[in-house]
């Protein structure tokens, strides 16, 4: 029997599109027999799409300082 912990780490790579076709087939079996994995899968699901919508720009200010070391310091 394979352990939560292991299904739990396999539903994140399931949801980075990083499983075989025979481990998605077996997930997708187990997330319809257990409901606390599926729900995991919507969590995960929903987060991994929360992330992805970030958008982080660095300040004016850091971009002079980091040019302005990078001229200090260049040979």
């Amino acid at each position: 029997m394979t352990s939560t912990s292991t299904l739990k780490n396999d539903i994140i790579r399931f949801v980075y599109t990083e499983t075989s076709i025979a481990e998605k087939e077996e997930l997708l079996t187990a997330m319809l027999i257990h409901d606390d994995l599926y729900e995991f899968y919507m969590q995960t699901s929903f987060v991994k799409e929360q992330v992805e919508q970030v958008k982080i720009e660095p300040s004016e200010k850091v971009i002079d300082r980091i040019l302005a070391y990078s001229k200090r310091t260049a040979v």
